[in-house]
């Protein structure tokens, strides 16, 4: 028996996780996208954040009780517009499209 490690491309099913805003409130918000910065969910819920993979990955140093400032900063910093840590919110969405 085969068994399969990894993405599968014929997968129809997607998700999003991100510690982030809102992305209705952002025109143009796909070009605020990045190594870091992330867009997506469903097109009535679109949030631009930051995945926890990447804080993981890429900020070993950030706790988890630091997550919402940090993400706060650096949307505010990218974005151009102050946003507070009670701005940021954690979004988990998936979706099938079969």
């Amino acid at each position: 028996m085969k068994i399969r490690n990894g993405f599968v491309s014929n997968s129809s099913s997607s998700s999003f996780v991100c510690w982030g805003v809102c992305a209705d409130d952002y025109e143009n918000c796909w070009d605020f996208e990045d190594n870091i910065i992330s867009v997506g969910g469903q097109e009535y819920s679109r949030y631009i954040g930051v995945e926890p993979t990447t804080i993981i990955k890429n900020y070993p140093e950030v706790t988890f009780g630091e997550v919402k400032k940090f993400v706060a900063k650096l949307l505010s910093e990218k974005l151009g517009k102050e946003i507070t840590e009670e701005d940021i919110t954690y979004t988990e969405q998936g979706w099938y499209d079969g």
